[in-house]
């Protein structure tokens, strides 16, 4: 269900919003669990300061502060 706006005619609220935040969440999850599975055997192979750790490195970071995002979506429902 969803609430329209009576000016502008916009959705403004979903009731559904919950649900849907949690799906994609879920998702964003399975991202960062793959990049820390990644990370972990990066390091084993490549060393702690490689250029291939830290490129894991950067991309978990920013696939982390996505997620953090998510949650605070999903907390301010």
């Amino acid at each position: 269900m969803s609430i329209k706006c009576i000016n502008c005619k916009n959705r403004i609220f979903d009731s559904n919003a919950y649900l849907k935040i949690a799906q994609i969440e879920r998702l964003q999850q399975e991202i960062v669990d793959e990049l820390n599975e990644e990370l972990k055997l990066a390091k084993e192979e490549y060393g702690k300061k490689s250029e291939n750790v830290i490129d894991v490195q950067r991309r978990l970071n920013i696939e982390t502060r996505v997620l953090k995002t998510i949650w605070k979506c999903k907390n301010a429902l």
